[in-house]
């Protein structure tokens, strides 16, 4: 099976392909994880976690701004994502958790806006929780 990779990538971009993630070194795409749990995710911007994701997500905001995080669509019974503030920014530039139109503890959206915050987040079947 070929794997397409993106043409013009950018430092530490995360690509999802073959049951693998796998992230842009600057000079070649390295794969990481591989079973539920291992995976560690890299997010600087708004972005959208790809299907399936189950592990920890690195949120370095380098955009001088809020971001917005979306979890999975359609997640798994079972499934455990963290997203946790790695570079302590926000305080000034808040890190929102999107459910993706699943709630999470009854809300749309949790919002960490405390430097080195962290959601520790577990799919029920109906909502996701924090553990």
């Amino acid at each position: 099976m070929a794997i397409n990779f993106p043409d013009a990538p950018v430092l530490d971009q995360v690509f999802a392909a073959a049951g693998k993630q796998w992230s842009w070194d600057g000079g070649r795409w390295v794969a990481f994880g591989g079973t539920a749990g291992e995976y560690v995710f890299l997010v600087n911007d708004t972005t959208t976690l790809p299907a399936g994701f189950d592990g920890f997500v690195r949120a370095e905001n380098t955009t001088g701004g809020a971001i917005t995080i979306t979890l999975p669509a359609n997640p798994n019974p079972s499934q455990n994502i963290i997203v946790k503030d790695t570079v302590g920014n926000a305080t000034s530039y808040p890190i929102t958790v999107s459910g993706g139109g699943v709630n999470i503890e009854g809300q749309a959206n949790l919002v960490i806006m405390y430097n080195y915050g962290w959601l520790d987040l577990f799919f029920t079947g109906t909502q996701w929780v924090q553990q």
